[in-house]
């Protein structure tokens, strides 16, 4: 699952879930690999964040974020686009993230073992200051 679309699954119930499912399907040895952000509450203030993506002459892309008040990891965003000679267009997402520790629990719980885990697709060493992960766990073998 590539560029954070394990957030796409909106409750952690659907995330243990995919995890679950991916083990019964998996052969002995086979792997799940995950690429997604590292979560980073900082980025909100009190629960939002409006940033420009894009300044151009004719071009302004905004994003905007808040964090759902009853679930911290909850985020409702909205990529604006102004362009001069068209209409504004908006583009919504919902997503649900998770902690890298939540994500080996559910991996560990499906019966999944870890494998390798990088900052990039360069196989570059995870750290703590790194802004996402690509993540392996395998079937036993």
């Amino acid at each position: 699952m590539v560029f954070n679309t394990i957030w796409s699954l909106r409750t952690p119930e659907e995330q243990a879930s995919c995890f679950r499912a991916v083990a019964r399907h998996l052969e002995l040895g086979g792997a799940f690999v995950v690429e997604a952000f590292v979560p980073d509450p900082s980025r909100y203030d009190r629960g939002q964040r409006v940033g420009a993506r894009v300044v151009e002459t004719d071009l302004v892309v905004l994003e905007t974020s808040m964090v759902d008040p009853d679930d911290g990891q909850r985020v409702s965003s909205s990529m604006v686009f102004l362009a001069q000679d068209r209409p504004v267009e908006l583009f919504p997402i919902r997503i649900r993230y998770a902690t890298v520790g939540e994500l080996d629990g559910w991996a560990s719980d499906a019966g999944l073992e870890p494998s390798e885990r990088w900052a990039d697709w360069d196989r570059e060493p995870f750290t703590k200051g790194s802004p996402k992960h690509v993540s392996v766990w395998r079937a036993p073998a």
